[in-house]
Formats: C-alpha cells, structure tokens, sequence
C-alpha cells in the first residue's frame, strides 16, 4: 500500500491500523520534526493509535486486549481517569491556537 493511501484511509475513515503504518514508515521522529518545523510547538506526539492503546493495557493493569476488556469494566472511575490517554501531557496531543496563520 503506498504512503498516499495509508493517508487517506487514515483520515478519511480513522483507519488506526493505517495510521499506525504510515507512521511506522515515515518514523516518529519525522513527524515531531515536521510538527516542529510547522511551528507547532505545543504540539505532543508520543506514538500512534496502538501505542495509545497499549498505554491503557499498561495503566488498566492488562498484557493483551482480551485481559483489557475483562478488566475495564471493573475499574473504579478515579483509576480511569489517571489513564495517560486522557491528560494532555502524557498523550497525543495539540490545539488549534499552535497552527500558523492561514492568511499571514
């Protein structure tokens, strides 16, 4: 599949499985370099849409999806608040206010 079709399935549909091969191509650290020379600099990238799923296995205490999905229904809501995926400064993540102008 080629890079332009891991893209657009990737944000066309949401396609995590794209998503997660495209950056798998182009490398995280080409994609902070470009959010970097975008000048998004309250912009975080810390992996994609697999590696923010195994952050939850990790904070919900599970290895692999089916231990994940037995235990997540048992976790107490102040747990599954602390999950990294949910703060801002330990996931994926930015705000409009960092993209450039679009008419300077």
């Amino acid at each position: 599949m080629s890079l332009r079709d891991l893209a657009y399935f990737a944000l066309s549909v949401s396609d995590n499985a794209a998503a997660d091969a495209l950056l798998r191509r182009v490398g995280l650290d080409t994609v902070r370099l470009l959010a970097a020379e975008l000048g998004l600099d309250r912009t975080r990238i810390v992996g994609g849409p697999r590696e923010l799923l195994e952050s939850m296995f990790e904070d919900a205490g599970a290895t692999d999806e089916a231990e994940f999905a037995a235990v997540y229904p048992t976790l107490a809501f102040q747990r599954l608040r602390r999950f990294r995926v949910l703060d801002p400064r330990h996931t994926t993540s930015s705000t409009p206010a960092t993209s450039p102008p679009c008419c300077a």
